[in-house]
């Protein structure tokens, strides 16, 4: 599955390019619901994971290298989310980025191409590799 920037993440992308925001950090989190992410999304359409040992994590700017190119491409840090015990199992079906905390803009989202990924045991852990490609 391709990544998707949903509409409103459209806007606060071009808002960036243009300037008419402070630099601001992104979050990744974890998404539990069977969901394909669709243009028209937003964070209602997203349960985030609630296993034990989860918690969504920043993502600043030093994370990201953006290499330019043909395609030009932004990518992050190896990101790790590791199980920490009871209440599992929990299925986990992709991630979603959005720009700071719960309410502001949700950015995009992307099912898992080879998941979804199953949270069974204390340690388990979904490695996640954010990467935004633009031509």
């Amino acid at each position: 599955m391709a990544l998707v920037v949903v509409n409103v993440g459209e806007v606060s992308i071009l808002e960036v390019l243009m300037n008419k925001h402070a630099v601001f950090d992104m979050v990744i989190r974890l998404f539990s619901n069977n969901h394909t992410p669709a243009e028209t999304d937003t964070f209602a359409d997203y349960t985030e994971a609630t296993f034990v040992g989860y918690v969504s994590l920043t993502l600043t700017g030093t994370d990201w290298t953006i290499t330019p190119g043909n395609p030009t491409q932004a990518v992050a840090t190896q990101q790790v989310f590791t199980a920490g015990g009871p209440g599992l199992p929990e299925t986990i079906f992709g991630y979603t980025i959005e720009r700071g905390n719960p309410g502001h803009p949700l950015l995009w989202a992307e099912r898992f191409t080879n998941g979804p990924y199953d949270m069974l045991q204390a340690g388990d852990a979904i490695k996640v590799t954010p990467k935004f490609t633009g031509e």
